[in-house]
């Protein structure tokens, strides 16, 4: 399902985020702002805003509500069932079913 995902949020030009280990280990650095798909044992898969570190907090805020709102809205409109949307975190999930 996560390769369904991506090319529906890539076709409705929402963003990946590119993620990188904290050379500490103790952390990640993202250093593009877009969307994480990270898939559960179940066939779920956790979707999550984030911003790229460099932007201030309020920047970051809204950038990771804009980024998340379209996600929503382009994976619901393809079809998928999404569930657990909670707008403060940026943060849903994405039932296990075929795109419409």
């Amino acid at each position: 399902m996560r390769d369904d995902l991506t090319a529906a949020l890539q076709a409705a030009g929402v963003p990946l985020a590119q993620v990188l280990d904290d050379p500490d280990g103790q952390d990640t650095i993202v250093v593009a702002s877009g969307i994480t798909l990270l898939p559960h044992h179940n066939g779920s898969v956790t979707v999550t805003a984030l911003a790229h570190d460099g932007h201030g907090i309020r920047e970051a805020i809204a950038q990771e509500a804009a980024i998340g709102c379209s996600a929503h809205t382009a994976l619901h409109a393809a079809g998928f069932t999404v569930a657990d949307y909670d707008r403060t975190a940026n943060i849903f999930r994405v039932q296990p079913s075929e795109p419409a």
